[in-house]
């Protein structure tokens, strides 16, 4: 007499379908395994640290960093604080800051800004590499830029302009209407439309 049809099935020592059972629960496993995989992916892009920019080296009189949407509070925004992407820096009429960068190339820029000043950071791709951008909206920034390593690896925009770096030390100063004054004390900058 044998097994009636069914029965047994899936129980260990019972021939092919115990061979279809594990062949099964292995892709169960594989699809569970790769879920969470994707899962601890996904999560840890969510996670990711800002990128830091630079330092706040200087600070006096009224200077306002909004970060996400929101203005940091007056006790943070103080000597040492980490300067992030998409941060953006204003400064009242008595407001002055200095702020150290080290571009993705290495190399160091001094920022000077000056009162009435407001902008952010950003970071773009280039085929010759990250560009650090600075997208002025009103004021005046001095830079101190150390030998770049290629030519437009530091830009300065406004409504008005681009302007790719290609000097050392230099001066832009924009206003809400869109006017540019660009003084270069060393090297030269480009201007594009």
């Amino acid at each position: 007499m044998g097994i009636p049809p069914g029965y047994g099935k899936g129980l260990p020592g019972c021939g092919e379908s115990h061979i279809l059972v594990g062949s099964t629960m292995r892709k169960l496993v594989f699809i569970l395994f790769s879920l969470l995989i994707g899962i601890t992916a996904l999560s840890g892009q969510e996670a990711e640290a800002p990128q830091v920019l630079g330092i706040l080296t200087y600070l006096e009189g009224e200077v306002d960093v909004y970060r996400n949407g929101e203005q940091l509070s007056w006790y943070d925004v103080d000597i040492g604080l980490e300067v992030e992407e998409y941060d953006l820096i204003k400064t009242g009429s008595d407001g002055t800051a200095d702020i150290e960068l080290e571009l993705p190339s290495r190399r160091a820029v001094s920022v000077h800004i000056s009162p009435n000043t407001a902008f952010y950071f950003s970071l773009g791709q280039l085929e010759s590499g990250t560009q650090t951008r600075f997208d002025m909206l009103k004021g005046t920034i001095g830079f101190k830029v150390k030998r770049l390593a290629f030519a437009g690896e530091v830009a300065v925009r406004t409504q008005a302009v681009a302007m790719g770096v290609r000097g050392t030390e230099f001066e832009v100063t924009t206003a809400p209407e869109g006017s540019l004054l660009i003084t270069c004390s060393e090297g030269e900058g480009v201007c594009f439309d």
